[in-house]
């Protein structure tokens, strides 16, 4: 019986060089912001000793003995500063890149940039992810440091090889088909804004500034997605208590969210059935006799993913002599308007009206003189001599 035996040797490994990076989100721009760079060896016997030094006109400067260095406002005393972290272990000891700070200073507020073989932290920043509604617009916040006020700012679409610029600032703001971005140097934020979002249009895309060494960019995923309609808000449109001729009262019906076109119809409440009245997201009540004292109406919103309805609108008719009162309710809030109704005619119609009225005022006034006239004449007596001739009488 033969019996192998495995020999296994263990050799120092000295450290590599190590590696930086961030650990923080850029957004160090605001006042009190930090950035925290760690410092890590890939490889090398265990365990590894890790120390940050600051590099200054004096020498270097241990400042830390983590692998983790937490970069604040308070901790600078220069506009530049640099630092680098040393890995070691039995065997040596490597250090890594440089990081390099430079510091704004604008009265009580700070803000800096860190870089690291050329990334940029705090130059730039935006939301990393964000999300639209198929139809609607979005709007990007790009924040940036004071030192690139009068540089010009861009969106671009990021691929594999390039980042194809779909806008850019003209001065302080720029327009491009559905997209435009205005540049607010005062608060350091240019605003990317897109309307009638396409769901073609989910993917990476980069906040970026032109300049003339590395532009800093910022990466921000979009995904745009189609979404139900809301619950429809009713509102209304016309101002209370309004009273005048052919009065109406008008009602509005938006859903806030959903994917657009959304569709909007008007229906009203029956004891057969719904009826629909209206394709539209307003609803006007004209002054007019109505059927029933009580009247009902609700609004429905349909996209391609459904449809919701709105509250039911209860509308309460008074009719005092002729003017016509409604109360409106809503949710519990309740508008009256009041109106007149009278007839509408047309102008032929008044013509025919306006002539028959002045000749049956001439006829009135025809049969009045004849009248006046014939009452005269039978209250006049005359005196004749015998024997009676006309040239002989006389009116007495």
């Amino acid at each position: 019986m033969w019996i192998s035996t495995l020999l296994i040797s263990f050799l120092p490994e000295p450290v590599s060089v190590p590696v930086l990076g961030f650990l923080s989100s850029a957004n160090v721009s605001r006042i009190g912001g930090s950035v925290t760079v760690s410092c890590e060896s890939e490889q090398g016997s265990l365990p590894i000793q890790y120390t940050w030094y600051e590099n200054n006109s004096s020498g270097h400067s241990n400042i830390s003995n983590a692998n983790e260095l937490d970069l604040h406002c308070q901790s600078f005393n220069h506009q530049h500063h640099q630092y680098y972290c040393s890995a070691s272990n039995q065997l040596g000891a490597r250090s890594s890149a440089m990081v390099k700070v430079t510091v704004f200073n604008n009265g009580e507020i700070c803000s800096y940039v860190t870089e690291i073989n050329g990334t940029i932290s705090g130059a730039l920043w935006a939301e990393d992810k964000v999300r639209g509604v198929v139809g609607r617009a979005i709007t990007i916040d790009c924040h940036y440091a004071p030192m690139y006020r009068s540089h010009t700012k861009y969106w671009c679409r990021s691929s594999s090889h390039q980042c194809t610029v779909l806008v850019e600032t003209n001065g302080t703001q720029g327009q491009s088909g559905r997209r435009s971005i205005i540049d607010n140097p005062a608060q350091g934020i240019f605003t990317v804004t897109v309307e009638d979002l396409r769901s073609g249009e989910s993917g990476w895309y980069r906040c970026g500034i032109t300049t003339s060494g590395n532009n800093p960019t910022f990466v921000v995923y979009l995904r745009v997605s189609d979404e139900p309609v809301s619950v429809p808000v009713l509102g209304f449109l016309s101002p209370p208590n309004v009273s005048h001729l052919e009065g109406s009262a008008s009602m509005s019906c938006e859903s806030v969210k959903g994917s657009l076109p959304i569709q909007y119809s008007w229906y009203e409440k029956t004891p057969s059935m719904d009826s629909k009245i209206s394709d539209t997201n307003k609803l006007d009540l004209h002054c007019q006799p109505f059927k029933h004292q009580l009247n009902q109406y609700y609004c429905k919103a349909t996209n391609t993913l459904g449809t919701k309805s709105s509250e039911t609108v209860n509308m309460s008719i008074y009719n005092r002599g002729g003017k016509y009162k409604y109360l409106m309710q809503l949710s519990h809030m309740g508008r009256e308007y009041s109106c007149e109704t009278f007839t509408t005619v047309s102008t032929a119609s008044f013509m025919i009206w306006e002539v028959g009225r002045w000749l049956l005022f001439a006829l009135l006034m025809i049969s009045t003189i004849s009248v006046m006239w014939f009452t005269r004449v039978t209250k006049t007596e005359f005196h004749c001599e015998w024997p009676p001739a006309i040239k002989h009488c006389r009116r007495i």
